[in-house]
């Protein structure tokens, strides 16, 4: 008897994380799947591990033409074998900063290398500023072979929002950012079972999920993930969740954080009006 009781321990223990597993990690995108074939182009995203970075945060959500790739821990990088053409490429490190996206125009055989780069607010409570910058090919090799290819973790259980007292979950009025039609939608979010989640981008868009079901995003089992993964497509706003199954967990953004995005925006219109000006001048 004893034998068969420490037998039947041993298979509860394999099938419980046999069944973590399978709801920690999903499966990767089509482009994660490596392919030697000379008529691809092969891209490569990659996060530092920055010896000063005291903010500890989990992966960064990352999309490439708007499907999710596997999430981007400090430290790590992934591979994305596309055709040629044009390819969409989003970083988002959640509420903490900014999402920033580049277009790439990949060749036949060409590799190319994008690092997600940030600077920590003097408090070091979320990212001053970001970006996501183009390597040099000789550069990103040499980064690369320092970083450890991520895994396809979307799931991370270091993903967790504390409750707020910014508002009761009944209170729509009180939601930010959003239109009459946000409001709607989270009047309807309301009404849906748990476990649910309701996310809100810096620009006002929005995104709700509710249940375990994994038609809208397969692999991703989690709702609040389902949701900020959907809001990570974004470029140039800050993803945040506002309310996760009966609690608000809503923190308005620093006003430092969003004078700063003001700021670039308005050199980034004044450079590209400048650059205009130059070719209209250069024009016979």
């Amino acid at each position: 008897m004893p034998i068969a009781i420490a037998s039947f321990r041993k298979l509860l223990i394999t099938a419980i994380a046999l069944s973590l597993l399978a709801c920690t990690h999903a499966p990767r995108n089509k482009a994660e799947i490596s392919v030697q074939d000379p008529g691809m182009a092969t891209i490569y995203l990659y996060r530092g591990l920055a010896t000063s970075e005291q903010l500890r945060t989990p992966p960064f959500y990352a999309t490439l033409n708007n499907k999710p790739v596997t999430p981007l821990p400090a430290g790590n990088y992934i591979s994305l074998t596309v055709p040629p053409g044009r390819h969409h490429l989003v970083v988002s490190p959640g509420p903490y900063g900014y999402n920033r996206g580049v277009t790439v125009q990949a060749e036949a055989g060409a590799t190319y290398f994008y690092q997600f780069e940030f600077k920590l607010s003097e408090d070091h409570s979320f990212f001053s500023e970001t970006a996501l910058s183009a390597r040099d090919e000789a550069i990103g090799r040499n980064d690369v072979k320092t970083l450890t290819r991520a895994l396809a973790n979307f799931n991370d259980r270091r993903l967790s929002y504390r409750r707020t007292n910014y508002a009761g979950i009944s209170d729509i009025d009180a939601v930010p950012a959003i239109n009459e039609r946000g409001r709607e939608g989270y009047r309807n979010w309301l009404k849906q079972k748990l476990p649910r989640a309701f996310v809100i981008a810096s620009n006002g868009a929005w995104d709700s999920s509710w249940g375990m079901s994994v038609t809208d995003i397969p692999g991703i089992s989690d709702p609040t993930t389902r949701a900020m993964q959907r809001c990570a497509a974004r470029q140039d706003v800050v993803c945040q969740a506002y309310a996760i199954n009966n609690s608000v967990v809503w923190k308005p953004l620093p006003v430092v954080l969003v004078q700063r995005e003001r700021e670039r925006r308005t050199g980034a219109a004044a450079a590209t009006t400048d650059s205009m000006a130059n070719q209209d001048k250069n024009k016979p």
